[in-house]
């Protein structure tokens, strides 16, 4: 599905009826020209945007400290906000700590998505992962 001229000058014109900027601060131009090379990457096979089934995963089974720090941060957050605890508090009140606990004994009900170079994704549960090396501070 190649775009025409005709099809290009028309999608500019939509795009120039504004300011030429998107609110977000990106040009409608830049835009376009994301979804031209995505459309082509989709042409080439080279773009999947499946899931890589459990038993193909090249991954490490081991969460990343940036993993952790999302992890522990987006809980913490629905913690605070009075999600339903996992845990018994142990009289601990601050959501981050809170957090933390409940990852360390495996109740975070939450699952990691890992992006691979050519668009497909690994999902990996919690109680599939090892935490000792995702950098505790």
């Amino acid at each position: 599905a190649a775009m025409s001229d005709k099809d290009f000058d028309e999608h500019m014109e939509d795009k120039n009826n504004n300011d030429g900027n998107d609110s977000d601060g990106s040009s409608g131009l830049d835009e376009l020209i994301r979804e031209m090379e995505l459309e082509k990457i989709k042409q080439r096979g080279g773009f999947k945007d499946e899931q890589v089934p459990d038993e193909d995963r090249i991954t490490s089974p081991v969460m990343t400290k940036y993993e952790r720090a999302r992890i522990i941060g987006t809980r913490a957050l629905q913690i605070s906000m009075n999600s339903p605890l996992m845990i018994d508090p142990e009289d601990e009140k601050d959501a981050y700590k809170i957090a933390e606990l409940e990852l360390r004994k495996g109740k975070i009900p939450f699952k990691i998505k890992r992006y691979m170079p050519d668009g497909s994704y690994e999902i990996w549960r919690m109680s599939e992962l090892n935490l000792d090396n995702a950098g505790e501070s």
